[in-house]
C-alpha cells in the first residue's frame, strides 16, 4: 500500500486546487498506443504502467472525493487540459511535457512523491485530458 497512501494524498490536495481556465474535453477514447510514436517506447510503456496497476485506484480516489468542498473531477480535467495545452505549445516533445505537468501537480500539491505524481498524471493521459491521438 506504499505508492497508494501517496497517490491518495495528492488527489486529496489536488482537490483543493481551482480552476484557472475552462477549456474543452475530448471523452473520445484513445488507446495509449496511439498517443505515442515508436521512438516513444519508453514513455509509452512507463505511463502504460502506471494506467494498468494504478488507474482504477485514482478513479475510485477522485470518485470519494466528487463533490467534497466544491471539487469536480471535471473542472480539474480541464485544468490539467489547459496546462497540456500550453505547454504543447511550447514544445512537443511528451518526457518533457509529461515532466513538465508532473512538477506542476507537485508543486501545487507540496509533494514530494514524483512517483504519485506521474501515476495521477498518467491518469489523465488515460483519459485524453494529455497527448492526442497520433494522426498518421
Amino acid at each position: 500500500m506504499g505508492l497508494e497512501l501517496e497517490i491518495s494524498d495528492i488527489v486529496k490536495k489536488v482537490c483543493s486546487l481551482r480552476e484557472d481556465e475552462m477549456a474543452r474535453l475530448n471523452y473520445t477514447p484513445v488507446k495509449l498506443t496511439k498517443k505515442f510514436s515508436a521512438d516513444e517506447f519508453l514513455l509509452k510503456t512507463q505511463i502504460g504502467m502506471y494506467v494498468t496497476s494504478y488507474y482504477p485506484y485514482i478513479r475510485d480516489c477522485f470518485k470519494e472525493v466528487e463533490g467534497v468542498n466544491g471539487f469536480r473531477l471535471t473542472a480539474l480535467s480541464l485544468q490539467i487540459n489547459s496546462c497540456f495545452t500550453k505547454m504543447e505549445g511550447i514544445s512537443d516533445n511528451k518526457a518533457d511535457i509529461v515532466d513538465k505537468l508532473v512538477e506542476w501537480v507537485m508543486a501545487k500539491t507540496l509533494s514530494t512523491s514524483r512517483d504519485a505524481c506521474e501515476a495521477v498524471i498518467s491518469f489523465f493521459v488515460q483519459n485524453c485530458e494529455v497527448f492526442h491521438e497520433i494522426t498518421e
